[in-house]
C-alpha cells in the first residue's frame, strides 16, 4: 500500500495522498475537456496484453466528437491495440473499443458505469456490473511503435483504475485514484511516477 507525502517544502509536508477506491474529478477540471494524464509506452500484442479499466463516463452536449475518455490507443491514425472508452456526439454515444472492434454502450446523452477487461485476444465490457458485450481481435504492435495511455476530464466523471501488463514485453503500469486527507482528488501513475491533481 502506498501513501504519505509526495511533496515537501524544506522538509515540511505540503500535501499527502493515500490510495482511494475511486475519485470524482473536481468541478474546475470537469467543466472542460482536458487530457489530465497521458504517457507513452511501446510494444504489445493481443495474445499477451492484459488490462483492466473502470470508471463512470459521460457523453455531453458540447464535448468534442470521438474523444477517448480513458484508455489505451495505438497508433494515433490506426486502431490496432485500442482498449478504451470513447464518446461521440455525432452520433451520440458512449462506446468501448478493443482492437479494431467497437461496442456502443449508450446512444443518448448521459453517463454509464463501465468496467473493461482484456486478455487472450478478447475484451469483456460490463455496464453497471452486468456483462454487456465481448469483443475479440488479433494484433501485434512492434517495439518501434508507440501506444499511449490517456485519461480525459469532462468525459471521465469518476475514475477507479487502469492496469496494464504484457508478459512478452515486460511493460507493466497502473494508474490509481488517490485522495488527500482533506478530500482533494488525484491520480498516481507508476509508469512515470507522476501525481496529477484532478
Amino acid at each position: 500500500m502506498m501513501g504519505g507525502c509526495f511533496a515537501q517544502d524544506n522538509g515540511a509536508v505540503v500535501d499527502s495522498y493515500w490510495p482511494a477506491e475511486s475519485v470524482e474529478f473536481s468541478e474546475e477540471i470537469s467543466i472542460t475537456s482536458l487530457i489530465v494524464y497521458r504517457a507513452f509506452f511501446a510494444d504489445g500484442d493481443s495474445e499477451n496484453d492484459i488490462a483492466y479499466l473502470k470508471g463512470r463516463f459521460a457523453v455531453l452536449a458540447g464535448a468534442a466528437n470521438w474523444t477517448i475518455a480513458t484508455g489505451i490507443n495505438r497508433p494515433e491514425t490506426l486502431q490496432n491495440g485500442r482498449f478504451n472508452v470513447i464518446t461521440s456526439t455525432q452520433p451520440i454515444g458512449i462506446h468501448a473499443d478493443y482492437g479494431n472492434n467497437r461496442s456502443t454502450i449508450r446512444s443518448s446523452y448521459g453517463d454509464a458505469e463501465v468496467f473493461m477487461h482484456m486478455e487472450n485476444g478478447s475484451a469483456s465490457i460490463y455496464v453497471n456490473d452486468n456483462l454487456f458485450s465481448t469483443l475479440t481481435d488479433t494484433y501485434m504492435i512492434g517495439s518501434s511503435l508507440t501506444r499511449s495511455i490517456s485519461i480525459r476530464s469532462l468525459t471521465t466523471k469518476k475514475f477507479d483504475f487502469v492496469y496494464y501488463y504484457n508478459a512478452r514485453s515486460g511493460v507493466r503500469f497502473q494508474v490509481q485514484p488517490m485522495l488527500a486527507p482533506g478530500g482533494s482528488p488525484a491520480l498516481y501513475s507508476d509508469l512515470d511516477d507522476s501525481l496529477i491533481e484532478v
